[in-house]
């Protein structure tokens, strides 16, 4: 996953409202931009969804339960810590 999509699903986690642009997604008469391929591929995917019809928001996409349960993996994994991977002697023997 790359970052651009990793802060697309973030925003959607936090953020009310749409991701920039996310209008041109749906107009199959812009050329296709990174972000744009991203969105797409969400939504095809089942992370992002489209605003139901019975649904009062201004937003055009919404996180799926799919797409929230995979930002809250992603939260859980804990943080990476330095630790020596070999233990050095604490004593030198000599012979």
């Amino acid at each position: 996953m790359t970052p651009l999509e990793i802060g697309v699903l973030l925003h959607y986690y936090t953020t009310p409202g749409d991701y920039a642009g996310v209008s041109n997604v749906f107009d199959y008469h812009c050329p296709p931009g990174p972000w744009q391929e991203c969105l797409r591929k969400f939504i095809d995917s089942g992370l992002l969804r489209e605003t139901l019809p019975d649904e009062v928001s201004t937003q055009r996409l919404h996180l799926a339960e799919r797409g929230r349960a995979y930002v809250e993996a992603i939260m859980a994994v804990p943080m990476p810590q330095k630790v020596w991977v070999t233990e050095y002697p604490t004593a030198f023997k000599y012979r």
